[in-house]
């Protein structure tokens, strides 16, 4: 179905997720994969599967002592596979596992 022909079927006032993504392109982005792979750098683009193109990168990973993450990489740039992310959070990383809980 043509994105046209969906816009029109869920009618006005709805978003669709990759406009929301859209929205989101040269602004920082956090975004977690399956597994315990976390990334935060600004989002540069991405295609209909969600593979996603980040530059000023930082990957995090759990360090599974507390639920706290870790920072294991810094890059230029990378290209994540979209058929592993799970959650895209724009705007600034959050806080440190585990740091908010009593």
């Amino acid at each position: 179905m043509a994105a046209s022909a969906i816009s029109q079927t869920i009618g006005v006032g709805h978003v669709l997720p990759l406009e929301v993504v859209d929205k989101c392109i040269g602004n920082k982005v956090w975004i977690m994969m399956q597994g315990t792979s976390e990334f935060y750098g600004t989002l540069r683009g991405f295609d209909d599967y969600l593979n996603i193109v980040l530059d000023e990168v930082r990957e995090y990973q759990d360090s599974g002592n507390g639920g706290k993450r870790m920072l294991v990489n810094t890059l230029d740039s990378m290209l994540l596979n979209g058929s592993h992310v799970c959650m895209i959070i724009p705007g600034d990383a959050p806080p440190p596992k585990g740091e908010n809980e009593k």
